[in-house]
């Protein structure tokens, strides 16, 4: 009993300072969105002179053409007639593209959150033909560095983020006793608190075709057309888009999906998504709706 009252006194201590926080200034460094306004988003997308390739991206066959994506930048024309020595022959200035798909005479692009209609017909004067608004998840780009993004700053309102600039701030950290009690920071909780997750970029593509038909996308892409529907992979679902008119392209529907799905490709009626552990299998007997009838594992691979 003596020993216990003894000891006591420091139980009591221990007890007091586990609860107390201290605040200290710790200067850090973020990453700070740039916007481009829904007004710069939305101009009308027209044909320029070609520019040399500079961050090639996906790469998409269509007739005698071959689009090149300049990442999140926009797509390089080429005329393949001579497929020894394809001519470069325009360029599509479209913020925020990844990937293409095409139907016909018809160019399917993404720009951050919308999907854009290109008018094929004169591959050196491209032109818009239509355009859905906010049909894709509002995206963040990579930030090329390894400091954090401030999400505080980040407002959809303001437009969509095209890149980033480094700010050094002087904020509030709480100190804490130990064990730690937020996230992998030993002794700090931030006050506001910030994490190194950056956002997702949709991309897209397709099955073969000529004439009227589609084009041929590559192995990673993330658009497919199947008649008159466009289905774009996103991180999280399916979005199934009506492409029947072209100047009034729309969402039709959106399938949830499981996560880490990276790529999508035809054939017949099914869909096959692929993943780094495996693929799964959607029916297009509703072509509306998607149905999940398989699913195949395999060991973890890119």
């Amino acid at each position: 009993m003596k020993s216990i009252i003894k000891y006591l006194p420091l139980a009591v201590l221990f007890l007091f300072l586990s609860s107390c926080h201290d605040k200290i200034q710790v200067k850090q460094t973020f990453n700070v969105p740039e916007y481009f306004t829904y007004e710069q988003l939305r101009k009308p997308i027209i044909s320029s002179q070609p520019i040399p390739l500079q961050k090639p991206g996906k790469i998409y066959l269509k007739d005698k053409l071959i689009f090149i994506n300049e990442e999140l930048k926009g797509i390089h024309v080429y005329d393949n007639s001579n497929p020894s020595n394809p001519e470069n022959i325009g360029y599509l200035d479209i913020p925020g593209n990844v990937d293409m798909a095409v139907k016909g005479k018809v160019l399917y692009v993404d720009s951050y959150v919308d999907l854009v209609a290109l008018d094929l017909t004169d591959p050196a004067n491209i032109r818009e033909l239509g355009r859905a608004k906010n049909i894709f998840p509002y995206i963040l780009p990579p930030t090329g560095n390894d400091y954090a993004i401030d999400y505080s700053k980040v407002n959809e309102s303001k437009g969509v983020v095209t890149g980033w600039h480094i700010r050094k701030e002087v904020r509030d950290v709480e100190v804490q006793p130990y064990p730690p009690r937020y996230g992998p920071y030993p002794f700090l909780k931030y006050s506001t608190y910030v994490t190194l997750n950056e956002g997702f970029v949709p991309q897209q593509s397709n099955s073969g075709g000529n004439g009227t038909g589609t084009g041929i996308g590559g192995s990673m892409a993330r658009f497919t057309i199947v008649n008159d529907w466009l289905y774009a992979l996103t991180d999280k679902d399916i979005r199934v888009i009506n492409i029947t008119d072209p100047q009034h392209v729309y969402k039709e529907n959106k399938v949830s999906i499981g996560s880490g799905l990276e790529t999508i490709f035809p054939y017949d009626t099914l869909l096959f998504l692929g993943s780094r552990t495996g693929m799964w299998i959607y029916s297009l007997s509703d072509p509306v709706t998607p149905q999940l009838i398989s699913t195949y594992t395999h060991i973890r691979s890119c």
